[in-house]
């Protein structure tokens, strides 16, 4: 797996000259942007999402705790959550995500 410090040699630049590149940040001159992007489709480098909640403090994940899966009430409502996140998810370009949980499941813990 391709990773910033991986691209940050091959091109010559910073971890952090990469990354804002990637990320498209205004003070990053277009000549960089372009050889910087230019290794990073060449390599199939794609962001860690798990890293950056790690590095962030912050996941982007709803938990959806129900009583039971089964019930369609409560299985409409989780669907139509997860429709919410993928329309707000290209709205804002970010990575949400949404964790369903049996409440069932939880008294075994």
């Amino acid at each position: 797996m391709t990773t910033l410090k991986d691209i940050a040699e091959e091109t010559g630049f910073s971890i952090k000259t990469v990354s804002r590149a990637i990320h498209n940040h205004p003070d990053i001159k277009l000549e960089t942007k372009e050889i910087i992007m230019e290794v990073v489709r060449k390599r199939g480098f794609t962001p860690n999402w798990a890293a950056q909640s790690l590095r962030n403090q912050k996941t982007n994940t709803i938990g959806y705790i129900i009583p039971n899966i089964t019930n369609g009430f409560f299985s409409e409502i989780g669907i139509a959550i997860d429709a919410f996140l993928l329309q707000t998810q290209e709205k804002m370009k970010s990575n949400l995500s949404v964790l369903f949980l049996q409440r069932i499941l939880m008294e075994l813990f």
